[in-house]
């Protein structure tokens, strides 16, 4: 037995053996297919079994926000549009407890990184705290979207909502209900057991802004049974679902009662220049150099020239139909709550980088005169406000869609 494969049925040929030579499978040959596909066979079945002996497999199919693991059958999304995001819950990983560094040694990082830190020009979201300034550069926030710190002793959760470029910082202690939509019983409960918690992203959105979760934090809860059911982090798993700019649970035993976040008054977005110069005792948050490569993937000013919301919200016909002459959907706005009241203007980026003036009526819906406002390029400066004003900016169309959640 040679291993030849020999054909003896030749025609016209009595008793010849003609030898067939045996044909190689090499890479050129079409090898590499073979070997792609047991490679991406490999790869679905890593995936899939993932899950299995690590508890990491993705949470959320990017298309059906049933798909995420939340209990939606207490809601109160009201006539907002609720959907999923393209992405699974926690993609875009929380950023806890981050690295600082001193504001005056930013230079030398920018030296060591060439200059990929933290520039003049950039953006970042300045809070002050019980004398303690920090600063969280939009840059990183991207790619987290949710910050859990604490600053000036106070737990707090720094949110930023790339669709909508909104900003709210809040208090991560739980515990202030809604008087308005909960019942006595359910006030009372809140009072008796406030919580620390960490959030999370959702994945889900809610007309186009980011809904987060929130996970109580262990040494906050010391009678929770050691066999309680924890996510990957070691935390209870997700409770309810919180939208930023209602400020308020939307689904979950939070939203049953009523329960509410507390903004954090004074925060500016800013430029880096302009905050250091402002707060030079400040610190700012580093990366987290486990997802490096992902602080360059994200880059929204495309999406904010093309003029539309890229996700459903529920009133966009009817914003777009009461828009002011020369305000955009994506006007830049800037939302400031003091001593009751509203006051909503649109933001000028031509103006010069002295000039932090606002212009706009106070009613939020006719501008007078109308700012130009370039969307690609949004405005970040120092706005005067009265002390404890909340200053929320975001884009125009955000403003509408939350108006009535917005309004005292």
């Amino acid at each position: 037995m040679t291993g030849d494969l020999r054909d003896r049925s030749t025609p016209g040929t009595v008793g010849a053996e003609v030898a067939l030579p045996l044909r190689t499978l090499t890479f050129a040959s079409g090898g590499w297919v073979v070997g792609l596909s047991l490679l991406f066979c490999a790869v679905v079945l890593g995936w899939a079994l993932l899950g299995v002996f690590f508890g990491s497999r993705p949470v959320g199919d990017g298309v059906s926000p049933e798909s995420y693991a939340f209990d939606l059958s207490i809601e109160r999304f009201g006539d907002r549009a609720l959907a999923a995001s393209g992405q699974p819950r926690d993609f875009l990983r929380a950023l806890d407890d981050p690295a600082t560094v001193p504001g005056t040694e930013v230079a030398e990082v920018n030296r060591r990184e060439r200059g990929k830190f933290l520039v003049s020009t950039d953006r970042v979201i300045g809070v002050t705290i019980n004398g303690e300034s920090r600063a969280y550069p939009l840059s990183v926030m991207n790619a987290h979207e949710v910050c859990n710190d604490v600053l000036g002793g106070l737990p707090i959760a720094v949110t930023y909502s790339p669709l909508t470029d909104s900003v709210v910082v809040f208090d991560r202690r739980i515990g202030a209900p809604d008087e308005g939509g909960s019942t006595t019983e359910q006030r009372s409960r809140a009072r008796s057991a406030p919580r620390l918690v960490r959030f999370g992203v959702s994945g889900l959105l809610l007309d186009s802004n980011t809904l987060f979760y929130d996970r109580d934090e262990p040494a906050a809860i010391p009678e929770a049974p050691a066999t309680a059911p924890r996510d990957d982090r070691g935390s209870l798993r997700p409770r309810s679902l919180w939208s930023q700019l209602a400020m308020r649970a939307v689904a979950g035993p939070d939203a049953a009662a009523g329960m509410r976040l507390r903004p954090i008054a004074g925060v500016q977005l800013v430029t880096w220049s302009e905050w250091l110069e402002r707060r030079p005792q400040t610190t700012v948050i580093r990366r987290d150099p486990r997802v490096a490569r992902r602080y360059k993937e994200f880059d929204y000013r495309r999406y904010w020239s093309a003029g539309t919301p890229l996700f459903p919200v529920a009133t966009l016909a009817g914003i777009e139909a009461s828009l002011p002459a020369g305000v955009s959907l994506m006007a830049p706005t800037i939302v400031v709550v003091a001593d009751g009241t509203v006051t909503v203007r649109t933001l000028d980026p031509a103006s010069a980088a002295g000039d932090h003036a606002l212009t706009g009526r106070t009613d939020g819906r006719t501008p007078d005169p109308p700012t130009p406002a370039s969307p690609a390029a949004p405005p970040a400066r120092w706005i005067d406000a009265p002390p404890g004003a909340v200053l929320l900016p975001m884009r125009w169309f955000a403003w509408r869609a939350f108006e009535s959640e917005l309004r005292p």
